[in-house]
Protein backbone atom coordinates (compact mmCIF):
# COMPACT_ATOMS: atom_id res chain seq x y z
CA UNK A 1 0.00 0.00 0.00
CA UNK A 2 2.43 2.32 0.88
CA UNK A 3 3.97 1.71 -2.37
CA UNK A 4 1.20 3.23 -4.15
CA UNK A 5 1.10 6.76 -2.27
CA UNK A 6 4.64 7.25 -1.44
CA UNK A 7 5.21 9.49 -4.08
CA UNK A 8 2.32 11.94 -3.65
CA UNK A 9 3.47 15.42 -2.19
CA UNK A 10 0.55 15.67 0.65
CA UNK A 11 -2.26 13.89 2.05
CA UNK A 12 -5.23 14.99 0.02
CA UNK A 13 -3.79 13.32 -3.43
CA UNK A 14 -2.90 10.15 -1.34
CA UNK A 15 -5.86 9.50 0.05
CA UNK A 16 -7.63 9.91 -3.49
CA UNK A 17 -5.58 7.36 -4.89
CA UNK A 18 -6.12 5.38 -1.85
CA UNK A 19 -9.90 5.92 -2.83
CA UNK A 20 -9.44 4.38 -6.26
CA UNK A 21 -7.49 1.88 -5.38
CA UNK A 22 -9.97 0.49 -2.52
CA UNK A 23 -13.04 2.25 -2.90
CA UNK A 24 -13.95 -0.44 -6.14
CA UNK A 25 -14.23 -2.92 -3.28
CA UNK A 26 -16.78 -1.72 -0.69
CA UNK A 27 -19.27 -1.59 -4.17
CA UNK A 28 -18.21 -4.83 -5.36
CA UNK A 29 -18.88 -6.23 -1.93
CA UNK A 30 -22.23 -3.99 -1.67
CA UNK A 31 -23.65 -5.51 -4.82
CA UNK A 32 -22.57 -9.04 -3.83
CA UNK A 33 -24.68 -8.33 -0.24
CA UNK A 34 -27.49 -6.88 -1.74
CA UNK A 35 -27.70 -9.85 -4.64
CA UNK A 36 -27.50 -12.68 -1.52
CA UNK A 37 -30.09 -10.75 0.33
CA UNK A 38 -32.86 -10.47 -2.63
CA UNK A 39 -31.71 -14.65 -3.47
CA UNK A 40 -32.45 -15.88 0.25
CA UNK A 41 -35.49 -17.03 -0.49
CA UNK A 42 -36.46 -19.47 2.72
CA UNK A 43 -38.26 -22.44 1.86
CA UNK A 44 -41.39 -23.83 3.59
CA UNK A 45 -39.89 -26.89 5.46
CA UNK A 46 -37.40 -24.26 7.19
CA UNK A 47 -37.41 -22.31 10.11
CA UNK A 48 -38.36 -18.68 9.86
CA UNK A 49 -35.46 -17.81 13.34
CA UNK A 50 -32.98 -19.14 10.68
CA UNK A 51 -34.02 -17.42 8.07
CA UNK A 52 -34.05 -14.03 10.07
CA UNK A 53 -30.84 -14.96 11.73
CA UNK A 54 -29.49 -14.96 7.79
CA UNK A 55 -31.06 -11.76 6.65
CA UNK A 56 -30.19 -10.08 9.80
CA UNK A 57 -26.31 -10.77 9.57
CA UNK A 58 -25.99 -9.34 5.84
CA UNK A 59 -28.39 -6.19 6.86
CA UNK A 60 -25.68 -5.56 9.66
CA UNK A 61 -22.53 -6.02 6.91
CA UNK A 62 -24.51 -3.69 4.36
CA UNK A 63 -25.08 -1.04 7.34
CA UNK A 64 -21.75 -0.89 8.55
CA UNK A 65 -20.62 -0.73 4.60
CA UNK A 66 -22.60 2.38 4.46
CA UNK A 67 -25.22 0.75 1.66
CA UNK A 68 -28.61 1.24 4.12
CA UNK A 69 -29.00 4.08 6.58
CA UNK A 70 -30.06 1.17 9.31
CA UNK A 71 -31.18 -2.08 9.47
CA UNK A 72 -34.74 -1.23 9.71
CA UNK A 73 -34.67 0.62 6.55
CA UNK A 74 -38.09 -0.18 4.04
CA UNK A 75 -35.36 -2.31 1.54
CA UNK A 76 -34.74 -4.63 4.43
CA UNK A 77 -38.35 -5.03 5.43
CA UNK A 78 -39.48 -5.42 1.53
CA UNK A 79 -36.91 -8.04 1.21
CA UNK A 80 -37.76 -10.12 4.05
CA UNK A 81 -41.25 -9.93 3.02
CA UNK A 82 -40.22 -10.91 -0.42
CA UNK A 83 -38.10 -14.03 0.65
CA UNK A 84 -41.09 -15.22 2.49
CA UNK A 85 -42.85 -18.88 1.31
CA UNK A 86 -46.09 -18.59 -0.25
CA UNK A 87 -47.53 -19.93 2.60
CA UNK A 88 -46.50 -16.53 4.47
CA UNK A 89 -48.38 -14.79 1.87
CA UNK A 90 -51.75 -14.11 3.43
CA UNK A 91 -49.95 -13.33 6.61
CA UNK A 92 -47.88 -10.77 5.44
CA UNK A 93 -50.43 -9.16 3.14
CA UNK A 94 -52.18 -8.04 6.68
CA UNK A 95 -48.93 -6.95 8.14
CA UNK A 96 -48.54 -4.86 5.16
CA UNK A 97 -51.51 -2.68 6.25
CA UNK A 98 -50.42 -2.13 9.57
CA UNK A 99 -49.31 1.78 10.72
CA UNK A 100 -45.66 1.88 11.45
CA UNK A 101 -44.38 -1.50 10.30
CA UNK A 102 -41.07 -1.76 11.40
CA UNK A 103 -38.50 -4.63 11.22
CA UNK A 104 -38.41 -5.68 14.96
CA UNK A 105 -42.16 -5.20 14.41
CA UNK A 106 -42.58 -7.60 11.35
CA UNK A 107 -39.64 -10.16 12.91
CA UNK A 108 -41.47 -10.26 16.58
CA UNK A 109 -44.83 -11.57 14.17
CA UNK A 110 -42.84 -13.93 12.07
CA UNK A 111 -41.33 -15.67 14.80
CA UNK A 112 -44.46 -15.95 16.78
CA UNK A 113 -46.67 -17.15 13.40
CA UNK A 114 -44.19 -19.95 13.30
CA UNK A 115 -44.56 -20.20 16.77
CA UNK A 116 -48.07 -20.55 16.38
CA UNK A 117 -47.88 -23.11 13.38
CA UNK A 118 -46.02 -25.05 15.16
CA UNK A 119 -48.19 -25.26 18.64
CA UNK A 120 -50.99 -26.10 16.34
CA UNK A 121 -49.74 -29.21 14.56
CA UNK A 122 -48.54 -30.37 17.91
CA UNK A 123 -52.18 -30.25 19.23
CA UNK A 124 -54.04 -31.69 16.00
Amino acid sequence: MISHIQSFQNSHEAWVELCKLYGVKDVVITMHLKDKLQSLKMRESNSVTKHIHLSQVILKQLVSLGSLVDDDDDDAILSLMRNMPNSYKHFLSTLKRQMGLNLQFLVTYLIQEETFDEGFWIWK
